[in-house]
């Protein structure tokens, strides 16, 4: 019989957790199952087959510095930034697979749009999601897996706790419990990817968590990393900043969006500081600053293209053209907009549906 977590009232018989108080008992498949169901489905790294090269990816020297044996006290945590959603993407698998090939003990998560509707489930499945990979990890101890399902199977309520209470249980204890079992080459690496697709709120609160659990495993000697991957938004840059005043080692990255950019690319780049601005308001406000745009964009088209016509076309045709190009951009926006949301629901569900491997 071994101890379990130095407590006086539980224990590890066999394959089997065993309240000693109650004469609860469970065994780790079971525990694991209830560790599985309680994070999210298909937002790791752990399966991404791309067909294509990725045409973001790290630099060479971040991506050594990253992934570089033994012990790192300068920098541990790092945050890469860039203008484009997609380019950040790119970078968080670039660094997944970056990861994979030296045989880290990786636990990625990547946020889908999707969390800006339910920001509350990031707070609620990010924690058993990493948890979950750590556990079921063929580069992880046993004894790791063990410490992992034995804090969920003591505190079964952990998920419904706060951040920093799931951090400290089924993440920073179980790996400081494990950690002369760890393989120094190899070590635990932690990315989180695309945090600016959840609210801001919530984008803070896990940053400064999840920099806060890794600057508390090395201080209790285990050379754990981090990397943030996010649109630049200047509250997560502060966010990131804010943390690393807590004697936390970290680095920030700001990449470029990769040549050549698009048409789309190049705009978004151009307004940057005015999304980077709304960004920073209340949910309330952002959706306000949404549709108010939509509205303009929607309406301010058609008004301009009427009054060119007007202006440039000889009469009679100014007035017919006045009157059918308006109608003929509405229907095609109309049109551009109702495909758009679809492609992008297909391409949230195929994440969740569709593993994804590296």
């Amino acid at each position: 019989m071994q101890a379990f977590n130095r407590a006086t009232n539980f224990s590890v018989e066999g394959c089997y957790f065993i309240d000693n108080s109650t004469g609860r008992k469970e065994t780790l498949s079971e525990v694991l199952v209830k560790l599985k169901n309680e994070a999210a489905s298909g937002v790791s790294y752990d399966s991404i087959d791309r067909s294509t090269s990725p045409s973001a990816t790290l630099p060479a020297d971040l991506a050594s510095d990253i992934t570089a044996p033994g012990p790192n006290n300068n920098d541990f945590v790092y945050f890469v930034h860039s203008t484009s959603p997609a380019n950040v993407r790119e970078y968080g698998e670039s660094a997944a697979k970056q990861c994979k090939d030296r045989g880290m003990l990786l636990a990625s998560v990547f946020l889908r749009r999707l969390l800006t509707v339910f920001p509350a489930e990031t707070k609620r499945r990010l924690v058993p999601t990493m948890a979950y990979q750590l556990a079921v990890s063929p580069r992880a101890p046993e004894a790791l897996k063990i410490e992992i399902l034995g804090a969920l199977h003591l505190e079964p309520d952990l998920p419904e706790r706060n951040l920093a209470d799931q951090f400290d249980k089924l993440i920073v204890r179980p790996l400081v419990h494990v950690r002369d079992l760890l393989d120094p080459a190899c070590p635990p690496l932690f990315l989180l990817d695309s945090v600016q697709n959840t609210t801001w709120d919530t984008a803070g609160a896990v940053v400064h968590e999840l920099v806060h659990a890794v600057s508390e495993l090395h201080r209790q000697g285990v050379d754990a990393r981090a990397v943030i991957t996010g649109v630049g938004y200047s509250p997560i840059i502060k966010a990131f900043q804010d943390s690393a005043k807590d004697d936390a080692a970290t680095r920030i990255h700001a990449l470029p969006m990769t040549a050549p950019a698009s048409l789309a690319s190049r705009a978004r780049a151009f307004v940057f500081p005015a999304l980077s601005w709304k960004y920073g308001l209340s949910e309330f406000a952002q959706r306000g600053v949404e549709v108010a745009s939509l509205i303009g964009v929607v309406t301010g088209l058609p008004y301009l293209t009427s009054l060119l016509a007007l202006l440039l076309l000889p009469t009679p045709f100014n007035v017919l053209a006045a009157m059918i190009l308006p109608l003929v951009m509405v229907l095609g926006m109309t049109t551009a907009l109702s495909i758009g949301i679809s492609v992008v629901a297909y391409r949230e569900m195929a994440r969740m549906i569709w593993p994804r491997e590296i």
